[in-house]
């Protein structure tokens, strides 16, 4: 039986939560986060380049003025999502959300998927 050609993919992951014990957001010690996980996303092997190119374009746009604040080079440059991607962010900015869901119809377009998988602690 002929299934089709194989597709190789290649995934890109980040962890998100905390590791760590978690009691109650108003706990001294043990507030950080009361879930651990893994979230990201697989595209084609055919795609990783012009995916990559993109969204480095794009981040190079919507993030210029960080950028260029930090003194470093674009590509080496990172802003962890949990401080982007804000209530307050979210609701003030625009063209973060357009961003967004440019990404998420981008690595749809390119045959790709996106995925997370959590716990949440004991």
């Amino acid at each position: 039986m002929f299934l089709g050609p194989a597709v190789l993919y290649f995934a890109y992951l980040d962890e998100f939560g905390h590791i760590g014990p978690y009691i109650a957001r108003n706990d001294p010690a043990h507030n950080d986060s009361p879930v651990f996980g893994l979230a990201g996303m697989i595209l084609p092997y055919t795609e990783i380049r012009a995916f990559t190119t993109w969204f480095y374009q794009l981040k190079c746009r919507l993030l210029a003025w960080e950028v260029e604040q930090s003194g470093q080079h674009p590509a080496t440059w990172e802003k962890k999502g949990s401080s982007l991607f804000t209530t307050k962010n979210v609701t003030t900015y625009p063209e973060l959300r357009r961003a967004a869901f440019r990404i998420l119809s981008k690595i749809r377009k390119a045959g790709g998927h996106t995925f997370y998988v959590c716990l949440q602690k004991n």
